[in-house]
């Protein structure tokens, strides 16, 4: 499976390098990077899949358009995550679902260190949401009774701010770059969680008599602060 991801993207960076040629008397006027985080096809690739190390940067694709002219313009990047667990074990029902979007935009400077080295300087606005929703459902029989229990949790977190971002991209030809940051993000969080309770009593003996008891939990934490993120996350960029 990593083979074929790995011969897929060089195919399709083959196709746009190929595909990209420009006229001699065309001017340019912007300058576009697109690209995604390779962390992971670059383990398979140098066979580091024993490096464990964690990437604390949550944006998984990202892209900018600056003029050719004097370097300034705007970039965008985007993280999500989503996942569903099931646990279907009798007699606990258990799903859980998770959503994790993280998104940020900026203006940016651009500049040339040299033939192979790529500088930037962005001040960005960052954003995160992000929803745990955990369902659970038990029932005993208890002889006389039957118990059930359905338990909703709710963890919903929220945060803005922004900062500084420093970015560097090495050229390995002149339209593909492995590139990598720094930011420097001030961010409020908001936390909130909720519980919600659902107990219900059946008397078996008693005409199935149900007693149900609704309990209801919130609580909410606000937080803020600075938040480095050291140059660990690899971006395989394409140019054009």
């Amino acid at each position: 499976m990593h083979k074929f991801l790995i011969a897929t993207i060089c195919l399709a960076v083959s196709a746009i390098h190929c595909s990209a040629q420009e006229d001699s008397s065309y001017v340019k006027k912007y300058n576009h990077y697109a690209g995604f985080q390779a962390n992971e096809l670059f383990r398979q690739i140098l066979n580091l899949s024993n490096n464990n190390s964690a990437v604390s940067n949550p944006y998984l694709l990202v892209y900018s358009i600056s003029t050719a002219s004097s370097g300034w313009g705007a970039h965008v990047g985007l993280g999500y995550v989503y996942k569903k667990i099931l646990d279907k074990q009798t007699p606990l029902s258990r799903e859980t679902k998770v959503n994790d979007l993280s998104y940020r935009i900026g203006i940016e400077k651009k500049f040339l260190l040299s033939r192979k080295f790529e500088a930037g300087v962005a001040l960005d606005y960052a954003g995160s949401y992000f929803l745990d929703k955990t369902f659970n459902i038990s029932v005993f029989n208890n002889g006389s009774t039957i118990d059930s229990s359905a338990t909703t949790v709710t963890d919903k977190t929220t945060s803005i701010g922004g900062g500084p971002q420093f970015s560097l991209g090495f050229k390995i030809s002149e339209r593909i770059m492995i590139g990598t940051e720094v930011t420097m993000y001030y961010s409020a969080e908001k936390k909130k969680s909720n519980v919600i309770v659902i107990d219900t009593v059946t008397q078996i003996f008693n005409n199935n008599q149900q007693t149900v008891t609704t309990s209801n939990f919130n609580s909410e934490v606000d937080t803020d602060g600075f938040s480095f993120t050291v140059p660990a996350a690899l971006f395989l960029i394409v140019k054009f």
